[in-house]
């Protein structure tokens, strides 16, 4: 006759399957914070290099206020945007030449599986001098800007009904 006693101890048998489980979903939870990690660090480095290379792309050809080279104004902007300036193709040109500027910059991550990273994104800009001078020029040329229409807006009268009246309507 078999009894209790004959049978092996189950006790414990799902503990083991279980620790599995959890392991895998560790991996999986610390997998998905790294991507994420990577994509917000990657959506960075772009915003960067875009910043950089726009900031760069005008000072090229005249300061319009920068504070210095256009170097200069792209590692500021990359800064500012919490990347780090590798390389800028952006000489200073004064002609009315259009031109192109072309910055790489990098920004660090630390990922939780694969320790340190650094993310690398380049941004481009074209600037056309020609389009900004002939703008001011014709601009200029033109004479005072025309004369803005009044714009409808409501107000209330002493009765409490609101009719329309312009802007220019005296009170």
């Amino acid at each position: 006759m078999s009894g209790a006693a004959d049978r092996p101890c189950e006790r414990g048998a799902a503990t083991l399957p279980l620790v599995g489980v959890i392991a895998v979903v560790v991996v999986l939870t610390v997998g998905i914070v790294d991507v994420g990690r990577y994509l917000a660090a990657r959506a960075q480095a772009v915003a960067a290099a875009d910043a950089a290379a726009l900031a760069a792309a005008p000072v090229t050809f005249r300061p319009f206020g920068a504070r210095g080279s256009p170097v200069a104004e792209a590692s500021r902007f990359a800064s500012a945007n919490g990347a780090r300036l590798v390389s800028c193709g952006c000489s200073v040109d004064r002609s009315l030449a259009r031109r192109e500027v072309e910055v790489l910059v990098v920004v660090p991550v630390r990922l939780l599986m694969l320790g340190a990273h650094t993310v690398r994104a380049s941004g481009r800009a074209e600037f056309a001098p020609a389009a900004v001078v002939g703008a001011s020029s014709r601009s200029r040329a033109v004479g005072p800007a025309p004369p803005v229409a009044p714009r409808v807006v409501p107000s209330t009268t002493s009765s409490g009904r609101r009719p329309w009246a312009t802007s220019d309507a005296a009170p």
